[in-house]
């Protein structure tokens, strides 16, 4: 992932995320204190980021419901970390079903590209921890790949959701709409 030198802004902003609210059990006690937890979101992966004004309109969440159609359902499994610009997060694998949703998003919306194009090449991933010491990143990169591998988390990807910044407390990060993931057929 390339980084360029682009600043962005949060206020009035909305995204296209994969929210993973279970991850708290395992990464709460270091998630909490980023960015984005105090803003209100909780763990997450980033399909598309920043996206429109906030509010977003009908119009909008319909596109990102056409752009997602036909997905179905997975799973995710979070085992290993990886680190960038002062940041620890869980890989998510397998991510190919990230990888398309981001590209469908991206193709849906080019006037947004992801993180407004400060990386070139963005991976999905769910942020743990920021800190401007690499050392408490290794410290806890060290204590949960250790948890992971005893047990790794594993969850269910079931909707997209569209998140809006100032939905709650003015700045506060706030889901606007759930857009559900195809069902696998069942088996009979």
């Amino acid at each position: 992932m390339r980084r360029r030198n682009v600043r962005l802004s949060i206020v009035g902003a909305s995204s296209i995320d994969v929210l993973v609210p279970d991850a708290n059990s395992v990464i709460g006690q270091w998630y909490e204190r980023t960015p984005a937890a105090t803003d209100g979101m909780p763990p997450h992966i980033t399909l598309l980021w920043p996206w429109r004004p906030a509010p977003v309109t009908t119009e909008d969440v319909e596109a990102v419901a056409a752009a997602v159609a036909g997905v179905r359902r997975f799973s995710l499994s979070f085992q290993r970390c990886g680190t960038f610009l002062g940041a620890l997060y869980l890989v998510p694998e397998p991510d190919q079903v990230l990888y398309k949703l981001m590209r469908r998003l991206a193709a849906c919306f080019p006037e947004t590209p992801p993180y407004g194009g400060e990386f070139t090449s963005p991976v999905p991933q769910m942020t743990v921890a920021k800190n401007d010491s690499q050392d408490a990143l290794v410290e806890i990169r060290a204590l949960l790949e250790t948890q992971l591998a005893a047990r790794p988390l594993i969850v269910e990807v079931t909707e997209v959701c569209v998140s809006e910044a100032g939905l709650v407390d003015g700045a506060r990060w706030g889901v606007r709409s759930r857009i559900p993931l195809t069902e696998a057929p069942s088996r009979t």
